[in-house]
């Protein structure tokens, strides 16, 4: 080989090896924000994410209460503590990143670790069990020992949530039937989203009527209208009656619309803590939130919401993405609109921390097939015959029969 023919492979080389350190990403993802949560079941820590999960989050453990959670190709965003407060059986948690970067748990007692991701949007979730007998006694893992975790689950096209069940939230003061808030958006005059022939009030309370139908035909449950006709209410005002009613779930109905006539499909959202999925989710939060002044004006809600969260409050909002997820699937399941996911956004209407919310994106009417079909009576009697069963499959999955508070 001649000196010429060498440096010029090596000069190749070179260029090679600098095209993959420039193109290469220091990191897949970064960590933008962690949520916590606690109840009878679990501990669970939520790493929101600002792309899809990356594979081998690993979990090392160093003794029965001290672990190691090894989170390659993640980076922990500037906004993020690097310290994870004191919440049900973590005691204490902090990340470092030298290289790579991990976290360190340590626990109240004894327990096992199970993570699992999530997407639209993009999440890794890490849930804390009490350890069995069986597992308090075997040997720990090394630190580069994986452990066997659930699962990965996705939420686009076939959502599905972990096979564990929910337990339930401090036992509530009635028992009886499950009530059911069903919110028709927009009315009076505001219109809400308009295309040819199409204005989103209508649909909406034309579904919202239906929905109420066919849940009042339900045995165990017991559905209320925020609005029966086309009148506007505030936003307030629509939440406050679910609170007031001690509902089960309140499921507010909506049209959505886009600058382009290419979107199309069915969305479910549920209340974000710490900012919308997306741009796009943050844009709509903001529209619905404050149609054009008609209704009251809810400030800061595309804002972090400024206080944390209680038991009741984390289980609220676990309950919420389940039942977003569950209506979500039956939609699809039933081929009525293509599936755009679950997200997260800070719509006025389901920031409640004691009602299970989700606020359903039935179609746009900017795009002419959806158009097309939510201007079909058959069509919108088909949406709510899915949300109706949605509804109960949420019902029958997550949330157990209500029982009397113990005296």
């Amino acid at each position: 080989m001649s000196a010429s023919t060498r440096l010029y492979l090596y000069s190749a080389a070179v260029l090679c090896a600098a095209a993959v350190l420039v193109s290469a990403p220091a990191h897949a993802v970064t960590i933008v924000g962690v949520r916590t949560g606690d109840d009878p079941a679990r501990t669970r820590l939520v790493f929101d994410l600002d792309g899809p999960a990356p594979p081998g989050a690993a979990l090392g453990r160093k003794s029965p209460t001290d672990w190691i959670v090894d989170l390659p190709s993640c980076a922990l965003g500037s906004a993020v503590s690097t310290r994870i407060e004191s919440v049900g059986r973590i005691a204490s948690g902090e990340f470092s990143q030298d290289g790579r970067l991990s976290l360190a748990l340590r626990l109240r007692r004894p327990c096992r670790l199970e993570t699992f991701p999530l997407e639209n949007p993009p999440r890794l979730v890490l849930d804390v069990f009490d350890a069995t007998e069986s597992a308090e006694s075997s040997e720990p893992n090394r630190l580069d020992e994986p452990v066997t975790s659930a699962p990965h689950e996705t939420i686009e096209p076939a959502p599905s949530a972990p096979h564990e069940s929910i337990d339930p939230a401090p036992a509530p003061r009635r028992t009886g039937p499950r009530i059911v808030v069903i919110d028709a958006g927009h009315g009076g005059e505001d219109p809400g989203a308009t295309g040819p022939g199409v204005r989103e009030k209508d649909v909406c309370l034309d579904v919202a009527r239906r929905l109420h139908k066919e849940l009042s035909e339900r045995e165990g449950v017991r559905p209320l209208l925020t609005r029966s006709r086309d009148v506007l209410l505030p936003l307030r005002s629509r939440m406050r009656l679910a609170e007031e009613a001690d509902a089960d779930l309140f499921v507010s109905i909506h049209v959505n619309a886009a600058p382009t006539a290419h979107a199309d499909g069915v969305e479910v959202f549920f209340l974000s803590i710490g900012g919308a999925s997306d741009e796009a989710a943050r844009e709509l939060a903001r529209y619905e939130n404050d149609p054009g002044g008609a209704e009251e004006t809810a400030a800061g809600m595309d804002g972090e919401i400024p206080f944390s969260l209680s038991l009741r409050q984390s289980d609220t909002l676990l309950r919420s993405s389940r039942a977003a997820e569950v209506v979500l699937d039956l939609f699809v399941d039933r081929k009525l609109a293509r599936n755009r996911g679950v997200r997260q956004a800070n719509f006025s209407v389901l920031r409640s921390y004691q009602v299970p919310s989700i606020l359903v994106e039935l179609g746009f009417v900017s795009s002419p097939s959806d158009r097309e079909k939510l201007a079909s009576a058959e069509h919108r009697a088909r949406l709510a015959s899915a949300l109706a069963d949605g509804i109960l499959g949420y019902f029958e999955q997550y949330a157990p029969l209500r029982r009397a508070e113990a005296h």
